[in-house]
């Protein structure tokens, strides 16, 4: 069974862990405080750390400081001509039902809009495991993208490693992996020090691609373990298009959506210098 699952669906957010000690993630498609100026970070984009990431988990915390600047763990980011990232504007819509969570957001640098972009989420959970799919509806001249999972910290530096898709980090309690299911290009690690609550020391797994169209749909599977704990069954993942089916048949978890569909919206990408409304 899915285990500890929690859905709220009036807020878009979605609990779900393995049980036990096992860490609780917690799967965000309803925070973003992207209006409000909780911490100054001397940019022009208000959002906050603590509520403008996709998932948090009861063992990390997110990335504050310069760390937050680079906006790496819990998100996904488009980059400009200069290689800036994008930050996740205010949510445009959501949807929760069971083991799914999704929303739209609108991709922000000096808090103006990209031009003609948008990103739709999905996640899906089964004992504290999420399978996240975005489309990337966005002019091909971003032609790079990458996201990125936990954040783990320790007083030392992290053991990290990829290869392939897969990225994995470790802090010596726990494990935090991240594997590209389906457009995802290359895998890595991120380290920071002095941004993490957790430890003077973090380091992040990440996957990035490139793009060459204005649509991409980009897959990923995201874990976060106790180390020595084996990961539970792998999920059976089909994409076609837009479509995601998502199976853990042991658990009898069966989620089909589709990425265009999934969340009801306006339809309407960034303007030209536009701002948040």
């Amino acid at each position: 069974m899915n285990c500890d699952l929690n859905a709220d669906d009036g807020t878009g957010i979605t609990l779900s862990s393995a049980g036990g000690d096992a860490p609780v993630i917690l799967v965000n498609h309803g925070s973003d405080h992207a209006e409000l100026a909780v911490q100054p970070h001397g940019i022009p984009d208000p959002d906050d750390p603590h509520y403008a990431s996709f998932a948090y988990s009861t063992h990390t915390a997110p990335e504050v400081g310069d760390g937050w600047l680079e906006v790496v763990d819990g998100h996904i980011t488009l980059f400009d001509d200069a290689g800036r990232p994008s930050r996740r504007a205010k949510l445009r819509g959501q949807n929760a039902d069971g083991p799914m969570s999704a929303s739209v957001h609108y991709p922000q640098i000096d808090g103006k809009l990209l031009v003609g972009a948008c990103i739709v989420t999905a996640s899906v959970v089964n004992r504290g495991a999420e399978v996240r799919a975005h489309l990337v509806m966005a002019p091909s001249s971003h032609d790079r993208i990458r996201e990125g999972s936990f954040a783990l910290a320790a007083g030392e530096p992290l053991a990290g490693a990829a290869t392939g898709v897969r990225a994995e980090v470790s802090n010596g309690a726990h494990r935090a992996v991240l594997i590209g299911l389906h457009g995802w290009q290359a895998a890595d690690t991120v380290v920071h020090q002095g941004t993490n609550a957790m430890g003077e020391y973090s380091r992040i797994p990440v996957l990035t691609a490139a793009r060459e169209s204005d649509e991409t749909v980009d897959v990923s599977l995201h874990r976060l373990l106790r180390e020595g704990d084996r990961p539970s069954a792998d999920p059976v993942v089909e994409i076609d298009g837009t479509h995601l089916t998502v199976d853990w048949p042991e658990d009898g978890v069966h989620v089909e959506l589709d990425l265009r569909t999934v969340v009801e919206w306006d339809g309407q990408p960034g303007r030209p210098g536009g701002r948040r409304v």
